[in-house]
């Protein structure tokens, strides 16, 4: 990972091409939402960074705003279990971040179905060995899921694909989950770890931080979330 200024560049080696993804932390104020998306946005389901929220009188987020202009907003209004939001984060070039203690999570609702395949990039840090979501859907045959443990990285939509090379606790790292049945894989800053078959169930809305009720909570930090309902390949981005 490398930082520089404003963005969040990940080299990714894939089958021999080179890929530079581009997380671009952009400062915005929280009103202007459209603006130009630094990435392709074909099928661009939501994308979420710590530069957008609202924030309650204590600094915690009850929204966190869909950047893509789908206004898929996560959000939770229940005291205690909404994540708290840092200005700055030294580590991640002075970037906002928010932090989750192991209840918060955030919600974006939708009726809409996501069927395979879905890509999901996530900027995450784990503080302990615990089992944490990061990322998951509405119900349990509605989700495609990333989480951490104590032993591996793992995706789950209908069946379980582990990745023993990395567990946490891990600091802050670049995660790409790709769900697509039998051809799935999930990447950590930008090496392959794992792959096979995660099953095929579709993802409704975004839950981030934990399972839908507060259970399996991430305690660590998620600063930029994006879901493309497509296949990310290298023409998507400058080689």
């Amino acid at each position: 990972i490398k930082l520089l200024n404003w963005q969040l560049v990940l080299k990714l080696t894939e089958m021999g091409r080179r890929i530079i993804l581009i997380f671009t932390f952009v400062a915005m104020h929280i009103a202007a939402l459209a603006q130009t998306v630094p990435f392709p946005t074909e099928n661009l389901a939501a994308w979420y960074s710590a530069d957008s929220v609202h924030l309650t009188a204590d600094n915690h987020v009850d929204t966190l705003y869909d950047k893509s202009g789908n206004e898929r907003h996560a959000i939770q209004l229940t005291v205690g279990k909404q994540p708290l939001w840092f200005e700055s984060e030294e580590y991640i070039n002075g970037q906002p971040t928010l932090y989750f203690d192991g209840n918060d999570f955030l919600a974006a609702a939708s009726d809409e179905l996501f069927a395979h395949p879905n890509t999901f990039f996530v900027i995450w840090k784990t503080t302990n060995n615990k089992t944490a979501v990061c990322i998951t859907g509405a119900n349990n045959s509605q989700r495609n899921q990333l989480v951490a443990s104590s032993t591996d990285i793992y995706l789950y939509c209908g069946k379980m694909l582990s990745a023993k090379k990395v567990s946490a606790p891990f600091n802050y790292s670049i995660v790409q989950a790709f769900f697509n049945g039998a051809s799935s894989f999930v990447s950590y800053n930008g090496e392959r770890i794992g792959s096979g078959d995660v099953g095929n169930f579709p993802n409704k809305g975004v839950l981030i931080g934990a399972e839908n009720g507060g259970s399996y909570g991430t305690t660590g930090n998620i600063p930029e979330l994006i879901f493309f309902n497509r296949a990310i390949s290298s023409a998507d981005s400058a080689a």
